[in-house]
């Protein structure tokens, strides 16, 4: 188990200005040049996202899972650790439910566990090193209005927005507005302040949020990109259908046809999970999947059934 657990040490870096695995990314980097992570030492990814525990439920479970960046990559989604789960009708009370998981990760990383790895006694600490969870689940973790509401906020950039239709769009340049700036940790956990002192949204801030006591995380570092609505399941789904809808081209039936007729001549590779099928069932299609087809498979399934200018 101990060699298992040492994957950091053990793997084959062959360029050492790769970004290769999180441990060179500037969150671990951080820790490493600040003395807190020392040789025995792990650190984690912390997830949460609601799920249907029972067909047909009301409500639903938000279980908060935790991932092991010392262990090698094909062993760290199988070997989750369960940290706490919100069983309810409605979504969480976020501060609620994440105070009994920060203060057991502050003490993890302050104490501490005590093990013997080879007939030795060494204590190990853990240390949060970022979440990965989807937006909608972002903006609750920090306590903030998502950007299409009214009173919204981007997580990363205090950009504003245009109400239409009930929607709130970011302003992109050029425009009359100022550059956005991007937010600092600093700038977040004043604003949480202020907004939960005087009772008012700030750029999108409701308030403090639970994560501020996590000792040794960052705000605005720990917080990751959601690729997975954005990107796979947003523009590469719209796009697809949009193009399969182009007018003056080979109508959508036949695309379809031609689309499903090199799928089946495609063989994938063990390391994708979910294999792309069957075009005229896109709309069931997992995020997973949209991101197969979006950077691997797309454009030779599409290619030459459009004219140069459709593409």
């Amino acid at each position: 188990m101990a060699d298992t657990l040492n994957y950091k040490n053990n793997r084959d870096k062959r360029n050492v200005d790769s970004l290769q695995d999180i441990f060179d990314g500037s969150e671990y980097k951080r820790l490493i040049s600040g003395g807190i992570i020392s040789e025995h030492d792990f650190t984690y990814i912390f997830n949460t996202d609601g799920v249907q525990y029972l067909k047909g439920a009301k409500g639903s479970a938000w279980p908060l899972y935790i991932r092991l960046n010392e262990l090698p990559p094909s062993l760290r989604q199988k070997y989750l650790f369960l940290a706490g789960v919100w069983v309810d009708s409605s979504e969480p009370v976020m501060n609620t439910f994440l105070e009994p998981f920060v203060n057991q990760a502050n003490k993890l990383s302050s104490e501490g566990v005590s093990w013997k790895p080879d007939q030795r006694e060494i204590t190990s600490k853990f240390f949060p090193l970022c979440h990965c969870v989807d937006s909608k689940a972002r903006y609750t973790l920090y306590n903030m209005s998502q950007s299409n509401s009214k009173n919204g906020g981007c997580t990363f950039c205090n950009i504003k927005g245009v109400q239409s239709g009930g929607t709130k769009y970011p302003v992109l340049p050029p425009c009359d507005d100022p550059e956005p700036v991007l937010r600092t940790t600093e700038m977040l956990e004043d604003q949480m302040i202020e907004a939960q002192q005087t009772g008012t949204v700030i750029e999108g801030v409701k308030g403090v949020s639970a994560l501020m006591k996590l000792s040794h995380f960052s705000l605005m570092g720990g917080q990751g990109l959601d690729d997975l609505h954005a990107c796979y399941e947003g523009c590469a789904k719209q796009h697809t259908n949009l193009l399969m809808r182009v007018k003056g081209q080979t109508n959508m039936k036949q695309t379809v046809e031609i689309v499903n007729s090199r799928l089946s001549n495609i063989r994938f590779p063990s390391k994708i999970s979910r294999n792309v099928f069957d075009a005229k069932k896109r709309k069931s299609w997992k995020g997973s999947m949209w991101r197969t087809w979006l950077l691997f498979i797309g454009p030779v399934c599409l290619g030459r059934s459009y004219s140069p200018e459709v593409h």
